[in-house]
């Protein structure tokens, strides 16, 4: 290495120096290559890969670093000179640990992972060290190459006028004017220190810059401190020129330097941006290419013309940090992709909450102060769970459910941004209701405070809920993982009353383009038990008993099958018939009455959260459930407006799918039964319309009844000569001569003898009276799928297995025949 420096007579080399660093950093690339031969495939071919690339990119910085000093006379100052060779000596240090920890990994051929572990980070800790010890080379140019005899003394006059902190013209003047022609002329060393100086306190970005794994989101400069700084440049231009023209120097300042400068007062952003890298030494290429604010953002190309060639590594982190300055053009609708590096304009201010496909949390804009609720994921797999859910949300546009604004994607990193951002969730608004509300150690005055507040507000989730969940069916989109957690909640905002909104459609199924919204589980996973529909959690239990569902494996990220799907295709199984819109319907009737027992508690031992708790699991204790609520109709006066949304939900929770009622008839009944429980939009809005396909579908029970129904017709055309001698028509001709309505009408009539004399059975659902059906308009009307007609020859039929619409069932008269 270098002579000993103890003895200062000796002075050191720091060229020849760096070119030893060099000659040993290649070595460490040369020892790599020659190992590759060796390992042509594999994690120990990626990990040579990666350790030669390093080397590449550390001997290049070394090299320009070399190039820089080389320039200038190197000083003369024997403590700079040691210092820098230490600095040569750590490398050679970290070098060798670097080799050693690479041969350490390589000869690790059993599974002793710890150990593999420990010489990986071993490796990457000393490669890291390297580069970082060469950028801090970078950043001592300036001082290798100062050579005036009173060095120390200038130091010591800079530290004194930097005390001071001169931002006004007349002190940055003073200053200017007591330096050196020398000094006043080396912008780049001479007077810039004292504008560094002047500058605001710094924005706090330690271990932010560069760092791809926390770039330090939110954090950018604000409108104030860009102003202030302005103001800095312009005092500082302003003395410089002055100073500079009225001096009595030999050699006038050349035009190009007068230029340069000039730009200084409009380069704040820039120079808030170059202190933040602690690189202010690179302002000087700024100023020799012209370039000021005016041209952000700057792309990586273009920076790596403006600085030198020793540079260019900044480019791409100048790239990254120019966005704590200017905000992106981001607009709503759009995504963008940005660097690993890059901070996203976006401040935490506190978390949701989390689960398999990553965290919410709640964000503001840095620089325009909306607020957003951020869902983001980490993971590769889950990014189709999020591109789901911007694909559904697009299509719902409600006051009750949440709304897409725009996305973004960082390294391995996808997020959505939606609005409003909500206050907290309904399972975390429930929580406090009954602890604030049922607290008896607390002053008597507070502690019924939030139930005196929020109970108003939580009666308006039952037909606000339900308002949004139509308008969702209504866009033939199933959300399929109600909870109350997927619920959030909005405080009122000045004339805008609070308000309930549906979020995470991440699972949600679109069947716009299919005939029906019936889906087949693939994984129990993609379901909350608790409040699942039966028919799901049977029909993933008998597809498990059977062998078709292996837990361990199956994709979670994989949507629901369509409940019609072929036979033998990889998505169905049997003649499974698969759940629709009723499971939401079941799903929402036990947020229901978990609201409910919270509203119904009271007392300093309220028992009845724990009773409804009792019948878990609920799918499985429907009889037992209902017993509970029915119950509870009777401890309350029959005035009670619970009483009703007891009974409603009663109804929802129906373990036979056909006897639910629809979202509409839902939303109907609450208008009709009391306003409040609808907040006070929701109740001037007009109700929302119903589509002809979604009322088709309601009425026939998402198309089950409806093959039955056509598939009895089939069997009557096959067997028309029994049933004629039946119905009394024993000539073919005189059959052949009814009239087609008659025939059909006699057909389907339910005073009609069947194939083997008797009347099938009917089940009327209590939500389907022949009033209601008699009530509507003869074009919606059609045979009640809640009148499940059964008879005895459809047995062994797969339902869905006709589906013809030239067989479809003519309208019912209004008479009831």
């Amino acid at each position: 290495m270098a002579p000993s420096l103890e003895s200062s007579q000796q002075k050191i080399d720091l060229i020849e120096s760096a070119v030893k660093c060099e000659r040993r950093l290649d070595s460490l690339r040369q020892h790599a290559r020659d190992l590759k031969v060796k390992y042509t495939s594999g994690k120990k071919h990626a990990l040579l890969e990666e350790v030669i690339t390093r080397s590449n990119s550390n001997i290049q910085s070394l090299k320009n670093w070399t190039a820089a000093i080389s320039r200038g006379r190197q000083t003369s100052d024997d403590s700079i000179r040691a210092n820098i060779d230490a600095v040569f000596e750590n490398i050679l240090s970290r070098k060798k640990d670097a080799q050693k920890a690479l041969d350490h990994r390589l000869a690790l051929v059993f599974a002793l992972e710890k150990y593999k572990k420990e010489a990986v980070e071993t490796l990457w800790s000393a490669m890291n060290e390297i580069r970082d010890t060469i950028g801090y080379l970078h950043n001592q140019v300036r001082t290798v190459l100062r050579d005036t005899p009173d060095q120390k003394e200038r130091e010591k006059r800079f530290t004194e006028m930097s005390q001071r902190r001169p931002k006004s013209y007349h002190t940055f003047k003073k200053a200017i004017e007591k330096m050196s022609e020398a000094e006043r002329r080396s912008i780049r060393f001479g007077t810039y220190a004292l504008l560094w100086e002047a500058f605001p306190a710094k924005l706090d970005l330690e271990g932010y810059v560069g760092n791809m794994d926390e770039p330090g989101d939110g954090k950018v400069y604000e409108k104030q401190t860009i102003k202030e700084v302005e103001s800095i440049l312009k005092a500082f231009y302003d003395a410089w020129s002055d100073a500079t023209m009225n001096t009595n120097d030999i050699a006038p300042m050349s035009p190009d330097k007068i230029r340069n400068v000039s730009k200084i007062p409009e380069m704040a952003k820039i120079c808030l941006i170059l202190r933040g890298m602690k690189q202010e030494r690179l302002l000087d290429d700024f100023c020799k290419t012209s370039r000021d604010d005016k041209h952000l953002p700057f792309k990586p190309e273009g920076l790596k013309i403006i600085f030198d060639c020793e540079d260019a590594d900044h480019a791409e982190i100048f790239c990254a940090e120019q966005y704590r300055a200017i905000s992106r053009t981001w607009n709503d609708g759009e995504h963008i992709k940005v660097a690993d590096a890059e901070p996203l304009p976006l401040e935490f201010i506190k978390e949701y909450g989390s689960g398999s496909y990553g965290s919410v949390k709640r964000m503001k804009d840095s620089f325009t102060g909306a607020f957003f609720a951020c869902k983001e994921q980490i993971s590769m797999e889950a990014r189709a769970h999020l591109l789901r859910e911007i694909a559904r949300l697009k299509k719902l546009g409600h006051r009750h459910i949440v709304q897409f604004v725009k996305s973004y994607q960082r390294g391995d990193r996808y997020g959505i941004l939606l609005k409003p951002a909500a206050t907290t969730d309904l399972k975390k608004l429930l929580d406090r209701y009954r602890r604030n509300g049922l607290d008896y150690d607390r002053d008597a005055r507070d502690r019924r405070k939030d139930r005196v507040v929020f109970k108003p507000i939580l009666f308006t989730a039952f037909g606000c809920l339900s308002r949004g969940l139509a308008h969702i069916h209504k866009c033939n989109i199933r959300h399929k993982d109600i909870k109350p957690a997927n619920i959030l909640y909005e405080k009122a905002m000045g004339r805008s009353p609070a308000r309930f909104l549906w979020a995470d459609f991440g699972l949600a199924h679109d069947f716009s383009n299919l005939s029906n919204s019936r889906t087949v589980s693939r994984n129990r996973h993609r379901y909350s038990p608790r409040y699942a529909a039966p028919e799901i959690m049977e029909e993933f239990e008998a597809r498990k008993a059977r062998g078709e569902i292996d837990r361990d494996t199956s994709d979670d990220d994989e949507e629901d099958a369509p409940a019609h799907a072929p036979e033998g295709s990889q998505s169905t199984s049997g003649t499974r018939t698969g759940h629709g819109r009723s499971s939401d319907i079941y799903s929402l009737g036990i947020v229901f009455l978990e609201i409910l027992s919270y509203l119904i508690a009271e007392g300093p031992e309220p028992t009845i959260p724990e009773d409804f708790e009792k019948c878990m699991p609920f799918w499985k204790n429907i009889v037992r459930l209902d017993s509970w609520a029915h119950k509870q109709i009777k401890r309350l006066p029959p005035t009670d407006p619970l009483v009703f949304l007891f009974d409603l939900s009663r109804k929802m929770i129906q373990h036979n799918a056909t006897d639910r009622p629809v979202i509409s008839e839902i939303v109907r009944d609450l208008l009709k039964a009391n306003p409040q429980y609808f907040c006070s939009v929701c109740l001037k809005d007009p109700p929302e319309p119903i589509s002809q396909a979604v009322i088709a579908e309601e009425q026939l029970v998402e198309g089950l009844e409806k093959a039955k129904l056509l598939t009895e017709s089939l069997h009557h055309v096959n067997s028309r000569e029994q049933h004629d001698s039946v119905h009394g028509i024993h000539d073919p001709q005189q059959a052949a001569e009814e009239p087609p309505d008659d025939a059909r009408r006699r057909r389907f009539s339910r005073t009609s003898v069947y194939q083997n004399g008797v009347e099938p059975v009917v089940k009327r659902s209590s939500m389907r009276s022949p009033a209601r059906l008699r009530d509507r308009p003869p074009s919606v009307l059609r045979f009640s799928a809640r009148d499940e007609i059964v008879p005895d020859f459809l047995d062994g039929v797969a339902p869905g297995s006709v589906d013809n619409k030239e067989n479809q069932m003519p309208p019912i008269p209004s008479n009831g025949t």
